[in-house]
Formats: structure tokens, C-alpha cells, sequence
């Protein structure tokens, strides 16, 4: 199923290059939500210009699209608003001897340009917003507070590093200095 409602025939685009712009429903936000595992999302919006290409059977995508959603700080575990944005630049074609396969992606070099075999010459340009959106978004998401949290020093006396966490064996070194690291006994 499609979250978001907004596909494209490929026969609309023989008189030229087609806009798609719109804000998504409220409904369709929630699904996105369900979708991407988010608590909440608040808006979607997109602007995407869909042409053909001088290769009659290659259709390009490009535009923008943009989420505001509610997600849960991995700092202070608190709810916050989150704007998640994406440039939109995607290839397709009706024409399989066009299309990249799985096996071209595997082992496409970094210049070979993707292009997607679209069935029933019907481009999902909703579900292309929200493989996007999810592509970009932070995996540990921070709350503008969390910055002030993380700068708050450890609560250990150990080296501290600039974004607030103690270095793991900051005391190992005192500990030889000591005399306190000193071989194991053995049990013989």
C-alpha cells in the first residue's frame, strides 16, 4: 500500500513536463508515521517536476520534499519536532532493457545512474517522496536541549571529550601509575 496518495501515468507526459505539488492528508502523514516508526507526523510536503529525458523512454524525476515530524530525543528521551528534508532526483523507464537491475546495483560503479523499471507505466511519486524522506532521516535524532545535556560533565572524575562522555579507560592510567595495575597472581 501507498502511504501517500500521488502516482503519475506515463501517457500524461507525452505534451510535456508535468508539476505534482502538494501537502499530504492528515491520514496519509499517519500512515507515513506507522510506516517509518515515528510518533507522529505533523506535515509533508513536496514539489516535484516529472519529464521525459532525450531518450524517449527515460523519465526523470526531481523536486523537493520536506516532513515535519514528532520524534523522541536520544539524549533526554523527550518528544521534540523534527524537520526532515530531501532533494528528489530519481530516473524511470517503461522499458526493461533500460532498467538497472539489483544485480547492476550491486556492482555499479559510483558514476552509473539507477534506473527504475516502473510497472503499469504508473510512476508512485508518493512512495518515492517517502523512500526519501526515510532515507533521510537521523537515526539519533536530537532535541535542541540534548546539546545542553551532553555538554554537562560526567559524573566520574575521569578525562572528559568535548561532546560530554567520559573517555572508557580514563582511570587505567592512573591505576598503573599507581602500582595498582600490577600483574595478576597466578593460582599456582
Amino acid at each position: 500500500m501507498t502511504e501517500i496518495m500521488e502516482v503519475l501515468g506515463l501517457d500524461r507526459l507525452q505534451s510535456g513536463p508535468r508539476r505534482q505539488a502538494r501537502a499530504a492528508t492528515p491520514e496519509e502523514c499517519a500512515a507515513v508515521a506507522a510506516r517509518l516508526g515515528l510518533n507522529a507526523v505533523k506535515a509533508i510536503s513536496f514539489d516535484l517536476e516529472i519529464s521525459q529525458t532525450a531518450d524517449r523512454d527515460v523519465y526523470e524525476v526531481i523536486g523537493q520534499t520536506s516532513m515535519t515530524a514528532e520524534r523522541t530525543c536520544s539524549v533526554t528521551n523527550d518528544p521534540f519536532d523534527d524537520i526532515t528534508q530531501a532533494a528528489i532526483q530519481e530516473l524511470f523507464t517503461s522499458n526493461p532493457k533500460k532498467a538497472t537491475s539489483d544485480e547492476d546495483d550491486i556492482e555499479a560503479d559510483m558514476g552509473v545512474v539507477d534506473i527504475e523499471l516502473v510497472e503499469n507505466d504508473i510512476i508512485d511519486l508518493g512512495d518515492l517522496v517517502v523512500q526519501y524522506l526515510a532515507m533521510e532521516l537521523d537515526q539519533s535524532p536530537r532535541s535542541p536541549e540534548a546539546a545542553a545535556v551532553v555538554a554537562e560533565p560526567a559524573p566520574n572524575d575521569g578525562p572528559v571529550l568535548a561532546v560530554g562522555r567520559t573517555l572508557p579507560f580514563a582511570g587505567l592510567a592512573d591505576m598503573l601509575r599507581n602500582g595498582k595495575g600490577d600483574e595478576p597472581k597466578s593460582d599456582g
